[in-house]
Formats: structure tokens, sequence, C-alpha cells
């Protein structure tokens, strides 16, 4: 059994801070490791533009009142997210964290956009963790290599899209060491999403962590938004 307790997560000591003195990778972990626990903290929802927050999920609503809305309905349940690495690029703010839900343990990737220091725009990926499989908090390093790192992991998804295996990248992030891809994928007339996280060294990937999301038929869809 893997405990959360155990993890050493991100967890920040700014909740009597003003939001305009937190940057957004702080913003963003407040808001996953507070609302989205047991407890559920909503005051940390001040780092979320409530005229404006696109939402990607398509099983919840759009806006600010879809959001809260998702949380009511997780009330009652035993809930615990730890965020376990975290990364910037430009105006968007990438996690990888662990997810409990009473008894389920899954593997997150979540990205926020921001807008003039607030959150406009979320896309995740979910997918319940293996019991084989572990998570480690990784620091952030490499930050000249940024360009060169990026640069290097869309060659090697590129080829994969030439070769059929993928319909398309939407989507590329990356911050030194830490790169994801936000991939597009068929099988068995069946589309998934498929977030990549790829941590380099040397031009080397040393660690990879994927995360593959059936894309449910449109009927479905709890907004309009789209994954992508």
């Amino acid at each position: 059994n893997i405990l959360l307790t155990t993890i050493t997560s991100i967890s920040l000591a700014y909740s009597s801070l003003n939001a305009e003195q937190l940057t957004q990778k702080e913003k963003t972990i407040l808001l996953l490791e507070k609302a989205f626990s047991t407890k559920q903290d909503r005051n940390v929802l001040k780092y979320i533009n409530d005229k404006k927050y696109i939402q990607h999920n398509l099983y919840a609503q759009d806006g600010i009142k879809g959001l809260k809305e998702y949380l009511d309905y997780l009330k009652g349940k035993e809930l615990e997210n730890k965020v376990i690495i975290a990364f910037e690029d430009d105006n968007h703010v990438i996690t990888l964290s662990l997810s409990k839900k009473d008894k389920q343990i899954s593997k997150v990737i979540d990205i926020f956009r921001f807008e003039k220091g607030l959150i406009v725009e979320h896309w995740d990926n979910m997918e319940e963790l293996r019991k084989d499989e572990t998570l480690k908090t990784i620091q952030i390093t490499d930050l000249d290599k940024t360009s060169e790192n990026k640069k290097l992991i869309k060659e090697i998804i590129d080829t994969k899209i030439s070769e059929g295996t993928y319909l398309k990248m939407h989507k590329i992030l990356a911050q030194g060491n830490f790169i994801l891809t936000i991939n597009e994928l068929e099988e068995n007339n069946q589309r998934f999403s498929l977030y990549e996280l790829f941590e380099l060294k040397n031009s080397q990937i040393v660690s990879s962590w994927n995360i593959k999301e059936i894309i449910p038929p449109i009927s479905q869809w709890q907004n309009s938004n789209g994954k992508f």
C-alpha cells in the first residue's frame, strides 16, 4: 500500500500571504493541495478568475461555478492531493500530483494558465497509480537547457506522428529538465489524450511519466471546450 503521508511534497506555508505576494506556482500548489483535500479549504479559489475559467476536464462543467459544483460532489470523501513536481513555462504552471480519493490513489498532471496573476484555464489527465509504481519529488535543474530539451522531445514526438503512432501533439511545455507533451492518439477507433512528462539530463531521458485518458463521446461532455 502506498501512503501519501510518506511522500515528500512541495507543501507551502503561504496561507497568510496576500495573493499578490505569491508566484504562479505557489498559487497552483495551494489550490491543488488545499481545495482538493478532505477539509476543502475554498479560500484558495481566490487564485482563480471568477469571470473567466475555461475548463478542459470534460467531466466538469465550465467556469468557477462548475469547479465549485465538482467540489460539492467530492464532499464527504476522504481526499488528499500532494504535488510531487511543479514547473512553469511562461504563463502556464504544470504539476504532477498524487491524488487520493477514499482508497483509490491516482497520478494526475494538471496545467493551469494564468492571466494577470489569476488562473483562467485548466487542463488535466488522470490515471490510477499502478501497484508497482512510485513517484518522488524531483527538483528543477538545467534552466539554461530548456530550449534544447524542448527541441529534443519535440523531435521524438514528431517522429511518432510521422510514423502514425500519434495523431497530433497539441501542446509542449518545458522548464529546465522537465518537458510535458500533450498528445492525441487513436486505438481501436477510440480517441485518447496522452500526457507524457519527461525528465532529461545531459540530453538523455532519465525518467518519464505517462498518463492516458479516454476522450469520451461529445454527448457525455460536461463542457464544450474540448479536451485540448
